[in-house]
């Protein structure tokens, strides 16, 4: 099955995201990133997830909330971006 542009973008998105959340991680070819942000609150109070599985076990997770999440995500734009 083939992948398109878009979904490869995204994916190569999310590996840049468990890598600057686990920098000592290598991934394996049967891992896949989980990457969720939402906004929570009157006053948009970011939360991010990110989490390495394989299959349907959690290796890895981590969770930025407030300034973390902003400056994770700050970090990750320039990044891809640049």
């Amino acid at each position: 099955m083939e992948t398109s542009g878009e979904e490869r973008w995204f994916q190569a998105f999310r590996m840049q995201a468990a890598h600057m959340a686990f920098p000592d991680w290598s991934p394996r070819p049967e891992e896949w990133v989980s990457l969720y942000t939402s906004l929570v609150g009157q006053e948009a109070a970011v939360t991010t997830e990110i989490a390495v599985y394989r299959g349907n076990q959690r290796l890895r997770h981590r969770h930025y909330s407030g300034q973390e999440a902003k400056d994770f995500w700050l970090e990750l734009m320039h990044r891809v971006s640049g």
